[in-house]
């Protein structure tokens, strides 16, 4: 366990990563707070360039890492723009790379710099690890400046009262083939690229959220709710009650 303390820590790094994680770690920080006092801050300083993420999950290949968590931090950008992916789970550096039970909680994460970068990125590209990689897992109580993204995930993911406001879409659901059990519930979103644009799923729930469309519909569907099957199937998606 990582706790950090109260105050403000500017970090640059190198290469591809600020941090590069592959061990179960949790790190707590002293709160969320979005003035210039209390709380912890980690800040990306000028320069840090738009393709490197801060945290970069890396895992370990044939093996699940269990019960990494990130709570109570801020993460923001020392000018308006720099980094790229705030927390990147990477599961392609080799088969069955997994991670499992890993919560994300009140934590104040900041828009990426780059076109395509997230608050949380959900990444399993070419289906590598065969069982999604990211599950059974839990993102809640945060503000996520640049929304969720997932590429060919595992099941169970839980998606909670958070707020999302970002030019992404809020939440992309794209689950590996197989995978069910994705549930977006109780958030607060306003994204103007569509608040969740689901391309492959089973079971996908989406219920009392509210949606606020406040600027111009940036989503190539010019829809909210976007349910585009692309190489894996949407099977019996709920919408309720938003």
């Amino acid at each position: 366990t990582l706790q950090l303390p109260a105050g403000t820590c500017l970090v640059s790094g190198s290469g591809t990563a600020i941090f590069t994680i592959n061990k179960v770690i949790k790190i707590y920080g002293a709160g969320v707070t979005v003035s210039t006092s209390g709380g912890t801050t980690i800040q990306l300083a000028t320069g840090v360039p738009a393709n490197r993420d801060l945290f970069l999950i890396s895992g370990v290949t044939g093996n699940i890492l269990r019960g990494i968590e990130f709570r109570e931090f801020n993460v923001t950008i020392q000018i308006s723009s720099g980094g790229q992916h705030v927390f990147h789970f990477n599961s392609t550096a080799g088969a069955n790379t997994s991670f499992a039970e890993v919560i994300i909680s009140n934590v104040y994460a900041a828009a990426a710099a780059s076109a395509g970068g997230h608050s949380v990125f959900l990444n399993n590209a070419g289906s590598v690890t065969v069982t999604g990689g990211f599950f059974n897992s839990t993102i809640q109580f945060s503000w996520l400046g640049g929304g969720i993204g997932s590429v060919k995930t595992g099941d169970t993911i839980r998606v909670l009262n958070n707020i999302i406001s970002t030019a992404n879409c809020g939440v992309t659901v794209d689950q590996i083939g197989g995978a069910g059990g994705f549930l977006i519930s109780g958030n607060n979103m306003s994204p103007t690229a569509g608040a969740v644009c689901a391309t492959g799923a089973t079971g996908l729930l989406v219920d009392s959220n509210i949606f606020e469309q406040q600027g111009t519909n940036t989503n190539p569907d010019n829809c909210m709710i976007c349910l585009v099957g692309s190489g894996t199937q949407l099977v019996s998606p709920k919408i309720t009650n938003n």
